[in-house]
C-alpha cells in the first residue's frame, strides 16, 4: 500500500511541475499568481511527505538494536541450542532472533527465535565468551528467486548460469510456483556430499509445510528437485555450485518462514 502511495504522488509531482511550467513564459494575472503559489505550496507538501516516506523505509530495513542474525555455527551451517523447557533443537545460519544478552555470569546467550520453524521459542547458548557474540546485527534481502527448467535438468538463481538438474521423472514436481521454506534441520542424506559442499545438509522445502519434496543437492531425487543429479548427467562441478546456491539464499526472507520461491517451467 505505501508503495501505491507513493507512486500516486510521484505521479501527482510531476503533473504540477508540468502545470508550474507553464507560468514561467507568460505574464500572470492576479489569478494565475495565486494558482501559481498554490501548486508551489502542494509541491512543497509533496516533497515533506515523500522524504517522511523514504526516511520510514530505511528504518524499516535496518535491522533493529535487538534484532540480530545467528553468525557463528559449526561449519555446515548449524547451531545446538536449548529452550527454556530443556529441550535441544538445531538452528540454521543466519537465524533471525531478538537478542536478550548474556546470561549472569556470561556463559550464555539468550535470544527469542524469530524465524520458522521454532519461531517465537525462548533458547540459549553456550557463549563462545564474554566479549564475542555468536549473533550480529544482519542485513537480510528480500525472497529469492529459483527456476529449475524441468525438461532440460537445469537450473539458475538470481543472475546465475544454468546448473544441472533434476527431478524423479517417475514422480516430477508440477510445473509451477513454490515457495521454499526456511531450512528446518539436519538432512544427514546430504552427508555424502559433504566433500563438494559444506553446506550439503541444508535442505529447502518445496510448496506446502507438510510437503515432502525438497531442493538439495545430491544423487537420488524422489521428487525433489536435486542439484548435481547423477542419473540424468549431473557432475560434482554441479554439485560445488550448492555453496554459492546457499549463499544466495541464506539472509533471504520472504516473511518469517520462506527464503523465497522456485519457479518449475
Amino acid at each position: 500500500m505505501d508503495d501505491i502511495i507513493k507512486n500516486q504522488l510521484l505521479l501527482f509531482k510531476e503533473k504540477l511541475i508540468s502545470y508550474l511550467a507553464r507560468y514561467e513564459t507568460s505574464t500572470l494575472s492576479n489569478e494565475e499568481i495565486t494558482e501559481q503559489a498554490n501548486i508551489k505550496a502542494t509541491l512543497e507538501r509533496i516533497e515533506m511527505m515523500l522524504a517522511s516516506m523514504s526516511r520510514t523505509e530505511a528504518l524499516q530495513n535496518e535491522p533493529s538494536s535487538a534484532q540480530k542474525g545467528l553468525i557463528e555455527t559449526d561449519p555446515k551451517g548449524w547451531l545446538d541450542v536449548m529452550t527454556d523447557d530443556g529441550q535441544r533443537i538445531t538452528i540454521s545460519k543466519y537465524t533471525r532472533v531478538t537478542y536478550h544478552g548474556y546470561n549472569s555470569d556470561k556463559t550464555r546467550e539468550t535470544f527469542t527465535i524469530l524465524d520458522w520453524p521454532n519461531e517465537n521459542i525462548e533458547a540459549s547458548v553456550s557463549a563462545i565468551s564474554a566479549s564475542k557474540s555468536r549473533f550480529a546485527a544482519t542485513v537480510y534481502q528480500g525472497p529469492g528467486v529459483v527456476t529449475f527448467d524441468l525438461d532440460n535438468n537445469r537450473l539458475k538463481y538470481g543472475n546465475s548460469a544454468w546448473i544441472h538438474t533434476a527431478t524423479d521423472i517417475n514422480n516430477p514436481i508440477s510445473k509451477g510456483s513454490y515457495n521454499l521454506w526456511l531450512p528446518d534441520g539436519v538432512h544427514t542424506y546430504g552427508n555424502p556430499y559433504l566433500g563438494l559442499s559444506n553446506y550439503a545438509t541444508v535442505w529447502y522445502r518445496i510448496g506446502a509445510e507438510g510437503s515432502s519434496r525438497y531442493f538439495h543437492v545430491g544423487n537420488v531425487s524422489a521428487g525433489c528437485v536435486t542439484v548435481g543429479e547423477a542419473s540424468t548427467g549431473g557432475q560434482d562441478v554441479d554439485k560445488k555450485q550448492w555453496t554459492d546456491i546457499y549463499n544466495y539464499l541464506k539472509t533471504r526472507r520472504s516473511g518469517s518462514k520462506h527464503v523465497g520461491t522456485i519457479n518449475i517451467i
